[in-house]
């Protein structure tokens, strides 16, 4: 007489729950992949293949550095496609991924810089950031926080935006 294998049974989840396991698979994937983070954190970003390709780039772009290689990656498209914006939003993952890291935005006007600062901050803020790095704070007592540089909370990493006139030296 064979004996049937028998299955698990299922565990019923409430609609909150399943709704909490579903964020919290949302907030996974956008920690490990910058592609799931832009969705997280935009969910009302139009996509196609130009930010498929911004995104796969600048995901290998983050592979190869972490990897000790030395990346170069150019983003060259008519204004408006945006280059910018991919730039600020993989500037955020990079720092929830590794808040060690200090990163220097360089751009050939102060407006730029200090709106991509700005971007920054209000992306690090954001409730949707906050799922996927919860340990990530910005603007503490005792923190820097101003237009010119993000000071990570509890590490020694930061986001400094300058000109191409601007000095880097020594930061």
């Amino acid at each position: 007489m064979s004996k049937r294998l028998q299955t698990p049974p299922r565990t019923k989840l409430t609609a909150a729950e399943y709704v909490a396991k579903h964020i919290e698979m949302r907030a996974a994937q956008a920690r490990e992949s910058f592609y799931w983070f832009r969705r997280l954190i935009r969910p009302q970003m139009l996509t196609g293949w130009w930010t498929d390709n911004i995104e796969a780039g600048l995901q290998k772009f983050y592979e190869d550095f972490m990897a000790g290689r030395r990346p170069k990656l150019a983003m060259g498209a008519p204004p408006q496609h945006g280059k910018s914006l991919a730039a600020t939003d993989f500037t955020a993952w990079v720092a929830g991924k590794n808040p060690d890291r200090k990163t220097i935005f360089g751009s050939y006007s102060d407006e730029l810089g200090m709106r991509t600062n700005l971007d920054v901050q209000r992306i690090i803020k954001s409730p949707n950031f906050q799922l996927a790095f919860p340990h990530m704070q910005i603007d503490q007592p005792g923190w820097v926080c101003n237009s010119e540089l993000i000071e990570y909370v509890g590490h020694a990493g930061s986001f400094r935006n300058t000109t191409v006139r601007g000095a880097v030296n020594g930061l």
